[in-house]
């Protein structure tokens, strides 16, 4: 790799990172260009920027607490995450964060200012956030190749199951009045 790829890479993790412990800086974007700039080696950077802005906001929230949460999630929204989280557990966070449209970045915050263990919160991003994430890079892979072969699959593959997981994800939101 040269050294210009080096840098669009070490910058596309840099701005994930940012767009995460930023929470109002859109997110979808940094794992596509990560997919249209560097195909399937955009996984790895992709998942670099993600685990690394996660467990930052996760530690800072852990480290200053809900006063600092508080300057990122909106009042009411933490008050209804947090609620949500007692009630529900480990699992009521893992829930939230399968639900797409849910604020995933301001979660981190909420994870760490709610007492969670480390080793649960870690095992989320893992087994939830980066799957998703990898979809958007495969689907900006197959933005530059034209969705050809196995991208054109994988890329409607995802759209459909988006498009169920965002109907039953709605039926729970409704369900438990979030």
């Amino acid at each position: 790799m040269d050294a210009g790829r080096i840098l669009l890479a070490l910058a596309l993790i840099i701005a994930h990172v940012l767009q995460i412990v930023i929470p109002f800086i859109p997110g979808h974007f940094v794992p596509a260009a990560a997919g249209y700039y560097f195909g399937l080696w955009g996984l790895p950077i992709d998942w670099t920027g993600m685990m690394l802005g996660s467990l930052l906001a996760f530690w800072l929230a852990r480290r200053f607490g809900e006063p600092l949460v508080l300057r990122f999630v909106e009042r009411e929204k933490y008050a209804r995450f947090k609620r949500f989280m007692e009630d529900k557990g480990v699992l009521g966070l893992m829930t939230l964060f399968l639900i797409p449209g849910m604020p995933k970045d301001a979660l981190c915050f909420v994870a760490g200012a709610s007492g969670i263990r480390f080793r649960d919160f870690v095992a989320m991003v893992v087994f939830i956030r980066l799957p998703a994430d990898s979809i958007l890079v495969l689907m900006g892979a197959g933005l530059k190749v034209g969705f050809r072969g196995w991208y054109l699959w994988i890329a409607i593959g995802g759209a459909v199951l988006f498009i169920l997981y965002f109907i039953l994800s709605r039926r729970l939101v409704k369900k438990w009045k979030m």
